[in-house]
C-alpha cells in the first residue's frame, strides 16, 4: 500500500466532516462540547481556506497536549 499526503481542498469538506465527527464524538459526549465535532460544511470550507492562507491557529485540548507530551491527565476533577 502506498500513502500519499496532500493538503486538503474544499472538495474534501464532506469527508473531513465525517472524519472529525467520528474522531471527536467521544470528546463531545464526555465534555458536552468539542470544537472539532459538528462542524458545518461552510465552517469546514472556511477552515480549509484559512489554513491555505496561513490564517489557521492551533488550538489543543488537554487530551491532545497529554498525547503530545506523553503524560496522563486525571479527568476526575472535571466530573
Amino acid at each position: 500500500m502506498k500513502l500519499t499526503y496532500r493538503k486538503a481542498i474544499k472538495d474534501d469538506s464532506d469527508l473531513l466532516i465525517d472524519i472529525y465527527n467520528a474522531s471527536f464524538y467521544d470528546d463531545y459526549v464526555w465534555y458536552g462540547e468539542c470544537p472539532g465535532y459538528g462542524k458545518t460544511k461552510e465552517e469546514m470550507e472556511s477552515s480549509l481556506e484559512d489554513s491555505a492562507n496561513g490564517k489557521q491557529s492551533i488550538k489543543l485540548t488537554f487530551d491532545e497536549i497529554s498525547d503530545i507530551a506523553g503524560i496522563a491527565i486525571d479527568h476526575s476533577f472535571l466530573r
